[in-house]
């Protein structure tokens, strides 16, 4: 897989970055055709260069670490202190 460095030769034909040119613009900037794609020398040549198109490999969604992070967020923890202190006031007033 090719690393951050090797996409140098891709940044200098793209004027700005590719999500903010019209797509027209950056096939052929990329010398790239929407219809037929890369020639295999294109591919094999880029390939060498940038390395394969594939993510890397990683741990995934882990759905009870997304539950910690969110309980831990602090304003998850304001909310409901919040909620009970205008419980307490209301509890409170109508005590009296």
């Amino acid at each position: 897989m090719g690393n951050q460095e090797d996409t140098g030769e891709t940044r200098e034909a793209l004027e700005q970055p590719a999500h903010s040119l019209p797509f027209e613009q950056v096939l052929k900037l990329l010398n790239a055709d929407p219809v037929q794609g890369l020639s295999k020398a294109e591919l094999e040549t880029r390939r060498g260069t940038y390395g394969d198109n594939a993510l890397e490999e990683g741990p995934g969604v882990q759905p009870w670490r997304i539950l910690v992070h969110q309980v831990a967020n602090a304003l998850t923890l304001v909310s409901p202190m919040a909620s009970a202190n205008a419980d307490n006031e209301t509890c409170m007033k109508s005590g009296s």
